[in-house]
């Protein structure tokens, strides 16, 4: 194996690193914004692939799309709006 080719790996393994490291914290503050009645919408996210380096975070619980629309005290302003800060702080404008 040359140089090139292990450099070129090397580059491969951390732009997959980065890719699940990005698609996990994503998930991680979408759960943590989701607020809590029985924990259904909490649980309701999963990672949906959709290519080589692209993922959808979805949740498919009934009433999420009321839960964002602000409908709970304990979020407002929508889970996205609250997961953002906490997405920015780990991966700055990456996602904008």
């Amino acid at each position: 194996m040359g140089i090139l080719t292990r450099e070129i790996n090397a580059v491969q393994a951390d732009i997959d690193r980065q890719f699940q490291e990005a698609v996990g914290a994503t998930l991680s503050a979408l759960v943590f914004s989701t607020p809590v009645d029985t924990g259904n919408a909490r649980l309701g996210w999963y990672v949906e692939p959709s290519g080589e380096y692209s993922a959808s975070v979805v949740n498919r619980v009934e009433y999420i799309e009321v839960l964002e629309a602000g409908h709970s005290a304990q979020a407002p302003d929508g889970i996205i709006a609250m997961a953002m800060p906490m997405i920015d702080a780990a991966f700055g404008d990456i996602f904008r």
